[in-house]
């Protein structure tokens, strides 16, 4: 993955950025939309007929006069669980307008979120070739990197769960969202949602970024919800956003740090691991 790699080690990532909740892909994501998963902590759940109701950091952009558009790569958008979905489904936009819209900043909207491509086999889950998909992120990235809106913009790339089955580095303490208690089953082991979940990663792509930097601030991935938040004074979601760092600082505000994009590397999607090149920490 040396497209990753070049781009993590010449912009800004973090060695403590992390999943909102120790559950799977579906309760994450609901936290980085809400601020919470409202009390769900299995991937099964429904939405109930008109979608979940709980209001969305779209709506919450949207009730405050900032712009915002939603790009989707297939027939993944996770935004149709929403309630919200009846309101703003005008503001989605298949993931081939963002290549034209990106080259205008005088029309583009102040928050663009860009889904996952889950049915093309493109999201990076480890039954299929997991370069396939960080290719087509390099495509969406190089496009924002080589438009004029990388100038005042800033670009996160992250993973909504973690995929692996192990972290050495535990959570850490948060605040509930909320006071919805988990949905614990009788052979649950009984827990609530004062912690984070485990560590994934994340790449803080601008202009304004500290190069070379790694953050070991302590933050799960609704600190987006803040950034957005502290940017265009929005109220907080919950109080897990609320309580969120803003993420300044991965920023360095007092002059241009990276101007030109440095060359990355393409990524291949028929490269072979070298399992001779690993070694453990320390060796």
């Amino acid at each position: 993955l040396p497209y990753y790699y070049e781009l993590a080690t010449q912009y800004a990532t973090s060695d403590t950025w992390r999943t909102p909740v120790l559950s799977d892909t579906i309760p994450n994501r609901m936290y980085l939309f809400t601020g919470t998963s409202f009390g769900h902590i299995r991937p099964q759940d429904v939405p109930p007929t008109g979608g979940w109701p709980q209001p969305t950091i779209f709506r919450d952009l949207s009730t405050h006069g900032v712009s915002w558009r939603y790009y989707y790569q297939d027939s993944s958008v996770y935004l149709s669980s929403f309630s919200d979905w009846t309101t703003y489904q005008g503001n989605v936009y298949n993931i081939s307008n963002y290549y034209n819209d990106i080259k205008n900043p005088s029309q583009l909207p102040s928050v663009l979120f860009i889904e996952r491509a889950s049915k093309l086999g493109l999201d990076e889950h480890p039954t299929g070739n997991v370069q396939k998909g960080a290719a087509d992120v390099a495509n969406i990235i190089n496009a924002f990197l080589q438009s004029p809106a990388y100038a005042n913009s800033v670009f996160i790339l992250t993973y909504d769960d973690p995929g692996g089955l192990y972290d050495h580095v535990p959570p850490f303490t948060e605040p509930a969202p909320d006071a919805i208690p988990p949905m614990l089953r009788s052979t649950d082991i009984k827990a609530d949602f004062t912690q984070s979940g485990l560590r994934v990663p994340v790449i803080v792509v601008s202009p304004w970024t500290k190069p070379h930097y790694v953050s070991h601030v302590n933050r799960d991935y609704t600190a987006i919800l803040k950034l957005i938040e502290t940017r265009f004074s929005l109220p907080a979601l919950t109080a897990r956003d609320a309580a969120q760092d803003d993420m300044t600082e991965f920023f360095d505000f007092s002059s241009v740090q990276i101007p030109t994009p440095p060359p990355l590397p393409v990524q291949p999607t028929t490269g072979a691991c070298s399992h001779s090149l690993e070694k453990a920490p320390g060796f």
